[in-house]
């Protein structure tokens, strides 16, 4: 039924929603999301491409992505852990107490995915345009002690998990299975009565005595040092140098030149964009906070052509990121109470 689909539109919106996430069922570790409205939209088109195989197939099934933009707005992370219990007090509920520490706001959050023309794939865009955009508006991030303890404890159950996951798949389980399923072979000679007769032995082999062959001889001593010495030295190109080395230098020096001169951009996968965006740091040696901010952020991640190296044919991809108008305060005077319970100075945009 789905092959008489050519195109097809999805949308999705939650108006608001709120989620609680804990690592295990003991409820020691987790976050807290918090969303005012989230909104996605795609068009997805299918292509029936034949199969050219000599046998007759039907057309097998293709679908390409048009575009996609997903949208969120007035978002909250809280980290939660629970607090450990006091000696000597009753509890009168069964779950701990949880503290909460406030980890990440964003006021828009936007994602889109470069239109493509019908029936050309998203690999064939311009090299101007990436493929994929995200763009984030009034982020605001809090590190601190607090905050660092539980990130650190939420990614080592996360990594420990999925190492378990591995451990138990069927890939790594297919070792044992292997020794398991084998089973010997039955002996078919049975005797008249039913019994069965076990099989004769081998005869024992005759004693064979093992004479050192011309080979063997001179791996021994200092025939085998001088045969690997002469491995060694085969294996390195020999280069005689000389004083002059202003034409070798030249060259050198020309062919870098080019190389920093070519490009050799495939096409642009990724563009993340901060826009007036805040960071907040905080520590446990002096009192106060410092404040890190810049209008405007971005990161770029480009594709570029398969280099040759080390006699392996590799795929290379670089990351390049700037800043713009970047600023830093810190608090001047800070209480004795310093906490970050109270409100935050932010920046205003104004």
């Amino acid at each position: 039924l789905s092959r008489h689909y050519r195109t097809i539109h999805l949308s999705l919106a939650l108006h608001r929603f709120h989620i609680h996430y804990w690592m295990s069922f003991a409820m020691q570790r987790g976050l807290e999301l918090t969303g005012q409205r989230i909104s996605s939209s795609s068009e997805h088109t299918l292509t029936l491409v034949p199969v050219d195989d000599g046998l007759k197939h039907r057309p097998r099934p293709e679908w390409a992505i048009v575009y996609m933009t997903c949208e969120l707005n007035d978002a909250e992370v809280w980290l939660k852990s629970a607090l450990p219990e006091e000696s000597g007090k009753e509890t009168l509920s069964l779950r701990q107490p949880v503290e909460k520490c406030y980890c990440l706001s964003v006021g828009k959050v936007s994602y889109g995915r470069e239109a493509s023309p019908l029936g050309v794939k998203c690999r064939g865009l311009t090299e101007g345009n990436p493929t994929h955009r995200l763009v984030v508006h009034h982020l605001k991030g809090a590190w601190t002690m607090s905050n660092r303890e539980v990130a650190f404890a939420l990614f080592d159950s996360f990594m420990k998990t999925k190492e378990l996951k591995k451990n138990l798949s069927t890939e790594a389980l297919k070792g044992f299975r292997g020794d398991t399923t084998t089973t010997p072979l039955k002996s078919r000679n049975r005797n008249t009565g039913g019994q069965v007769t076990p099989p004769a032995p081998p005869p024992p082999a005759p004693a064979i005595q093992a004479t050192p062959s011309p080979m063997t001889k001179l791996q021994s001593g200092q025939a085998a040092t001088m045969l690997q010495q002469l491995i060694a030295e085969a294996e390195n190109k020999n280069v005689v140098f000389s004083d002059d080395l202003s034409t070798h230098t030249r060259e050198q020096q020309l062919q870098g030149l080019a190389a920093c001169h070519e490009d050799d951009v495939v096409h642009k996968n990724w563009l993340i964009a901060l826009v007036n965006s805040q960071v907040l740091l905080k520590g446990i040696e002096t009192k106060g906070y410092v404040i890190l901010s810049a209008a405007k952020a971005e990161i770029l991640q480009r594709v570029h052509r398969p280099v040759w190296k080390d006699r392996t044919l590799v795929s290379k991809t670089t990351w390049v990121g700037s800043l713009e108008c970047m600023q830093y305060y810190a608090t001047v005077s800070a209480g004795e109470n310093d906490s970050l319970d109270e409100n935050i100075m932010w920046l205003n945009v104004e």
